[in-house]
């Protein structure tokens, strides 16, 4: 069974260092939201990016 909030809390982490490695994005501009459901639940991330995404894509690749 899925965590409650120490899983959003590990997720939010990692998508943060993973996306930061790419795009700016600041700590407070990561959500979680994790909707528990039978037989699924769903998490759900929301990242806020800063700036020009075409320019920072370009420059990850």
């Amino acid at each position: 069974m899925l965590g409650g909030d120490d899983l959003l809390s590990r997720v939010r982490e990692d998508i943060l260092v993973v996306v930061a490695k790419h795009v700016p994005c600041e700590h407070d501009n990561v959500k979680a939201r994790l909707e528990r459901g039978t037989p699924m639940s769903i998490l759900e991330i929301e990242v806020e990016v800063r700036g020009d995404l075409d320019l920072a894509l370009g420059r990850a690749a």
